[in-house]
C-alpha cells in the first residue's frame, strides 16, 4: 500500500503512523468530494477514535481538506492507497474488506455507520502498511479457499503467485520487540541493535547466509586468484579483500558456519560492490581527498 497522507497524534521519529483500535473505511473509487462523510468524520471527531482510510486515490482539493482537519487537531486520520494493478486490486480489495470487516464502498455517499471496519492496530509507513486483525474477525474461510483454489491445474503460473500473495497477506505473523534501557542513549542504542538485528534477518531471508568474520571475502579473493593469477593493480584488489578478516583477526580452522559466525549474504555483496564503485571512481578521477589524520 501507498502513503498518500499521514498524520497523528502519535508519530514516530521515523515518519510512521501508529493506530490502536482504528476503524476502516474502504471506497474502490477515488475520493473527490467529502461533503457526504461529513457526518461520518465528525462522529469520529467527537469520540477521538483514529480512523483509516483505504482508497484508489483522493483528489488534491479533499486531500487538503483532510489536511486540514488532522492538523488542527479535529481528527486522527490516515489515508493509504490500495495496492495492486488492475484486477489484482480488486482482489487485493476483497482481501481486506474480509480481513478488516469493512464494506467496499463504490460510491462515497453510500456510506452508512455500518459500513466501518476494524483493526486491533496498524502502522503506516511511506511505502508500506501493516494491518493487525482485530480478534473478533475471522478469516480462516477465506485463506481455506485460497489454499484450495491455488491447487487448481488450470491456473496460470502467475494466476498461483498473485494467490499464494493474497495468502500470505493474511496470514502473516507478527512479532512485537519491546526495548527498553536506564536512559534514553541507552535505549537507542539497544534499539539500533536490535534494528540493526532484524534488518540483517531480513536481508538473509532474501539472499542467504555466507560465512562472517570475513572469511566469505577471503575465499572469494583466494578463488580468482587461483583461477586468474592477477598481479600489478589488480593484486591489489583482490588483496583488499582479505582485510576484513586480517582486522577482525578470527583465526581458527573450523568453518564460520559451525561456530555461527554468519553475514547475510546481501550484506556482503553491497558492501563489495560499493567498494568497487568507489575504487573505480577514485580510479578514474585519479586523486582522493582525505582527512590529514586518516592520512597519517
Amino acid at each position: 500500500m501507498y502513503l498518500i497522507f499521514l498524520s497523528t497524534i502519535k508519530k514516530t521519529k521515523k515518519g510512521e503512523c501508529l493506530f490502536e483500535e482504528p476503524s476502516v473505511f474502504i471506497i474502490d473509487n477515488k475520493i473527490t468530494d467529502l461533503l457526504p462523510l461529513q457526518g461520518l468524520l465528525n462522529s469520529f471527531a467527537q469520540s477521538g477514535k483514529p480512523l483509516l482510510i483505504i482508497a484508489e486515490d483522493v483528489s488534491e482539493k479533499e486531500l487538503r481538506k483532510l489536511e486540514s482537519n488532522v492538523l488542527s487537531g479535529n481528527v486522527q486520520l490516515c489515508v493509504i492507497k490500495t495496492p495492486g494493478f488492475g484486477p489484482v486490486r480488486k482482489d487485493f480489495l476483497r482481501d481486506i474488506s474480509d480481513f478488516t470487516g469493512a464494506e467496499i464502498i463504490t460510491a462515497i455517499n453510500k456510506a452508512t455507520s455500518n459500513s466501518f471496519g476494524k483493526l486491533k492496530s496498524c502502522k503506516i509507513t511511506k511505502n508500506n502498511s501493516l494491518l493487525i486483525k482485530h480478534e473478533d474477525v475471522d478469516v480462516e474461510d477465506i485463506i481455506e479457499s485460497l489454499t484450495e483454489l491455488s491447487k487448481s491445474k488450470e491456473l496460470t503460473k502467475h494466476d498461483i503467485e498473485i494467490i499464494n500473495k493474497r495468502i500470505e497477506n493474511l496470514t502473516a505473523k507478527v512479532s512485537v520487540i519491546k526495548v527498553g534501557g536506564g536512559s534514553e542513549i541507552e535505549v537507542k542504542e539497544k534499539y539500533d541493535r536490535y534494528d540493526d538485528a532484524v534488518k540483517a534477518v531480513a536481508c538473509a531471508l532474501e539472499e542467504g547466509i555466507v560465512e562472517g568474520g570475513g572469511i566469505a571475502l577471503k575465499r572469494v579473493e583466494n578463488k580468482f586468484r587461483q583461477m586468474y593469477g592477477f598481479e600489478g593493480v589488480y593484486n591489489g584488489i583482490l588483496k583488499s579483500l582479505t582485510s576484513p578478516n586480517d582486522i577482525i583477526g578470527i583465526k581458527t580452522n573450523k568453518s564460520m558456519f559451525d561456530i555461527n559466525i554468519i553475514d547475510p549474504l546481501k550484506v556482503t555483496r553491497c558492501a563489495l560492490e560499493n567498494a568497487v564503485s568507489v575504487a573505480k571512481t577514485i580510479l578514474s578521477t585519479d586523486c582522493i581527498v582525505l582527512n590529514k589524520n586518516e592520512w597519517n
